[in-house]
């Protein structure tokens, strides 16, 4: 009777599921940035209890470089290892992070800068905590590849620059290198800006910058439909990748300029390029940066009052909204329609907003067709039509 009890109680613990995960605490300590594993989806940030399948899991630590990562093993009994013990100790159903504090100092570049899955955009001198034993990404111009380059953080807080050009590692420190290069507009008028590194600006700019990457120069209302990447290398020779709209030098980037004519025909109203030119009204000749793309706004405030133009490297203009407006080398006319605004009963002024003046009683109004408008009554109520 013995014996049958101890073959069925052996037979109960083999018929009993084992454990397929186990919880697991993950304190980062004083890293406030992203963290996550193979096993689940998604980033954490702060101290999280999260269910790990047992056997190896990749642990990463920010992230844009293989460096950035270490094998954590979870064991049945909920104990935790790690294989890389400058970043992290385990132990009974925790895993805790080391830290240490890394002076970035960015000098004279003004600019942003951030690692990468850091969760924070900087701007100066900082202290910041990282996990040694590991890579990170530093990105200046957070925008393109060309802005970031990998640094790696030893046990020990030693810092090593993946781009020495760029940075200077050393004891729990980073320094970026400076470069200042001018960029002279000529002859356009309108607001430019280097993306991340700089502020809007007009005219003629120094600019520091740090060497040995790629930055985006954007045009007009800071889209990407108006921007080209320039890269400036080491000896401080600054080279375009849109040779229609820039060309470099050494520590110099000259914008291209060209005259295109804006004809409104019949429109009397206001219209204007964002961020290149005031509002305008009536036949205008501007100065633009040829081989990008503008935003033109006619009446309204909305972008459903507004269309895109390209202007080629050969002076050629085409309008993305052809209802609206028509290319011609080196032109951009306006379409017109004719519509009737008629008050009825109301004696009071209505206006159409940059497309009219005061106006009351009933008017034949001339307009550009394939866009919103926004018709004000007595100064304060607005209608988009």
């Amino acid at each position: 009777m013995k014996r049958l009890v101890a073959v069925l109680s052996l037979l109960g613990l083999l018929a009993s599921p084992l454990a397929s995960a186990v919880p697991v605490t993950v304190d980062p300590g004083q890293y406030t940035g992203l963290w996550r594993t193979s096993a689940l989806a998604g980033y954490r940030n702060g101290i999280q209890t999260i269910d790990l399948p047992l056997g190896t899991h990749l642990f990463y630590v920010a992230a844009g470089t293989t460096r950035s990562s270490f094998n954590i093993t979870v064991t049945d009994s909920g104990l935790i290892s790690s294989d890389n013990l400058a970043a992290a100790q385990g132990g009974q159903n925790v895993l805790n992070l080391n830290t240490l504090t890394v002076d970035i100092d960015p000098q004279a570049y003004q600019g942003r800068w951030s690692i990468y899955a850091g969760r924070v955009r900087n701007n100066g001198f900082q202290s910041i905590v990282l996990v040694p034993g590991l890579a990170y990404r530093l990105r200046v111009a957070d925008y393109i590849s060309e802005g970031d380059f990998e640094f790696f953080l030893d046990a020990s807080g030693e810092v090593v620059s993946g781009n020495p050009t760029a940075a200077v590692g050393g004891a729990a420190s980073l320094r970026l290198n400076n470069s200042t290069i001018t960029i002279n507009p000529n002859r356009y008028s309108g607001s430019w800006g280097v993306y991340a590194a700089t502020s809007s600006h007009r005219g003629r700019q120094d600019v520091v910058l740090v060497p040995s990457l790629g930055y985006v120069l954007r045009i007009v209302d800071f889209t990407n439909r108006a921007d080209f990447i320039f890269t400036v290398d080491a000896d401080g020779i600054v080279r375009s990748r849109n040779s229609g709209a820039a060309s470099g030098g050494k520590n110099r980037l000259d914008l291209n300029n060209i005259n295109v004519v804006i004809n409104p025909n019949d429109y009397l109203g206001q219209w204007k390029i964002n961020s290149a030119t005031s509002w305008l009204s009536g036949l205008q000749d501007v100065v633009l940066i040829p081989s990008l793309t503008y935003t033109m706004r006619v009446g309204g405030y909305s972008q459903r009052s507004e269309f895109y133009f390209h202007v080629a490297a050969n002076g050629m203009v085409s309008s993305h909204n052809s209802a609206a407006a028509n290319g011609d080398n080196q032109r951009l006319n306006f379409n017109n329609t004719t519509v009737t605004i008629d008050p009825q009963q109301y004696p009071g002024l209505w206006r159409l907003y940059a497309a009219s003046g005061d106006l009351y009683g009933s008017h034949v109004i001339t307009l550009v067709p394939a866009l919103s408008y926004h018709l004000r009554i007595a100064g304060t109520r607005v209608i988009t039509c």
